[in-house]
């Protein structure tokens, strides 16, 4: 079922609620993603799933609101997943929604103070466990014209790290090697439930 996080009957409407069982790991990406239907009472049936997947959702877009939370018989399987067996049932699936956004945003400075626009930053756990395939707490932003990047609804975190840097390939910013390295230079900050954070960075000189 789909649920808000306090309780409270969704502003939006079922059909505008989006499921997406993504495969926990690459090499699952081959198989169906399977078909999924809301009802108007906010239930939801999902079919043709198989091997380990992480639920991902979202309500239409610039509605104000996103994933908190998926729950299996009231355990969060929101980042570990769910291993799907053909033709066995799940019940008591819940999708959790909220609307206490996160939003972080800062420019990135290069070693006189000045805006940097060719560069890439990447926020990501100091968590090494959560470093995984689809990871909710790993993201890329490009810097605008102005140099000011921004992360909209990042799960809360009492420990990300963050960092910009020039050259970085696409897919890059995922990768163990380069986020291992990174946490040598890249800065710690935290980011609390509904809160609206700037945090400035300067360009780091490491090389991806």
């Amino acid at each position: 079922m789909v649920l808000t996080d306090d309780g409270s009957v969704p502003t939006f409407r079922p059909e505008q609620v989006s499921i997406f069982p993504q495969p926990a790991e690459p090499g699952a990406m081959m198989f169906s993603n399977g078909q999924n239907k809301i009802n108007d009472d906010f239930t939801f049936e999902v079919t043709g799933l198989s091997d380990r997947r992480l639920i991902r959702a979202n309500v239409g877009q610039n509605l104000g609101w996103y994933l908190k939370a998926v729950l299996l018989d009231a355990d969060d399987v929101t980042d570990s997943g769910i291993e799907f067996t053909p033709g066995r049932s799940y019940e008591g699936l819940q999708i959790i929604f909220s609307q206490k956004t996160t939003d972080l945003s800062g420019i990135v400075n290069d070693d006189r103070g000045k805006p940097v626009l060719d560069a890439t930053v990447v926020i990501f756990p100091a968590n090494k466990d959560l470093w995984t395939y689809s990871s909710r707490y790993l993201r890329t932003a490009r810097p605008d014209t102005n140099g000011k990047y921004n992360f909209k609804s990042l799960p809360p975190m009492d420990e990300y790290m963050i960092i910009a840097v020039q050259n970085l390939e696409q897919g890059q910013g995922a990768d163990p090697d380069f986020l291992t390295r990174a946490l040598e230079e890249a800065k710690r900050l935290s980011l609390n439930e509904a809160e609206t954070k700037s945090f400035d960075i300067k360009l780091s000189k490491l090389v991806p």
